[in-house]
């Protein structure tokens, strides 16, 4: 490994190395990065939890690989996860009914959610435009 990083040429009989599995994180780190310096998680909750986390997940899947919510659980499995997310949120064996609990979850506190941004950035009598509730295919 060491002589290959080092440009030497590597022995003609490379059956000692296999690569298993290589997953991208570039796109996921764009996104969690973008969505940290927002500070979209702390509009979503202020206590870090599973349901918060279950939607961060989705909302970072939506963006980068929109997909029903079969897609995604598939993709929060270590098994058949086709990028990082999954290391950065660490998921226990997700459940299906449990994206629907954390949509539930989210649904009601959606009011709160949509005022802590109208809040910080605009001013009395400015009209704001914003939905948080269709962007999640199903």
């Amino acid at each position: 490994m060491r002589k290959g990083l080092a440009g030497e040429p590597l022995p003609d009989n490379n059956d000692d190395v296999e690569v298993v599995r290589s997953l991208p994180q570039g796109h996921v780190a764009a996104v969690l990065g973008t969505l940290g310096k927002t500070g979209f998680e702390r509009m979503v909750s202020a206590k870090p939890c599973r349901k918060p986390s279950l939607v961060m997940a989705m909302v970072v899947l939506c963006i980068i690989a929109s997909g029903s919510k079969l897609t995604n659980l598939t993709g929060m499995r270590p098994e058949t996860a086709q990028q990082t997310l999954i290391e950065e949120f660490k998921p226990d064996d997700v459940e299906p009914a449990e994206f629907d609990e954390a949509l539930d979850w989210l649904l009601k506190r959606q009011e709160r959610i949509e005022r802590k941004p109208a809040n910080k950035h605009l001013r009395d009598g400015t009209l704001g435009l914003y939905d948080v509730s269709s962007g999640y295919s199903t």
